[in-house]
């Protein structure tokens, strides 16, 4: 092997070294803000159980179901990347996790959407009343 033929191979190296790294930072963001959503979904759902008058909110089927679809539009928000959008305005990150739902391109059981229609509304008004 020629000098350049080693230096060229080292520099594609070190580019693709430089990319996984940047791909590994890029997901650990994308995580910590779905941590962040994670804990603005607690405080809704404590908000919504505070409204129906029920101490723990466990013990409500309805707030159950809201939990579990949120959580998946959680893991949506950080797998798409959609974190950013997310906090500029929610709705076009809502209205393409319904539609991924819709299509069958996000997995989840038959009747998530309707669900999911339901408790992405309290999210998206509840993100909406905490920036005023």
């Amino acid at each position: 092997m020629t000098t350049t033929t080693m230096t060229t191979a080292a520099t594609k190296t070190a580019a693709t070294k430089a990319a996984a790294v940047k791909a590994a930072e890029a997901k650990a963001a994308a995580v910590e803000a779905a941590e962040g959503l994670g804990a603005t979904v607690d405080r809704l759902l404590d908000q919504l159980a505070k409204r129906k008058g029920i101490a723990d909110r466990h013990y409500d089927a309805t707030l159950r179901s809201y939990e579990r679809s949120l959580r998946r539009f959680t893991e949506y928000v950080a797998e798409k990347g959609e974190e950013a959008a997310l906090r500029a305005g929610p709705d076009e990150v809502i209205e393409g996790y319904l539609r991924a739902l819709l299509t069958g391109d996000w997995p989840a059981p038959s009747s998530e959407a309707k669900v999911a229609r339901i408790a992405t509304n309290h999210l998206r008004a509840f993100l909406v009343e905490r920036r005023r």
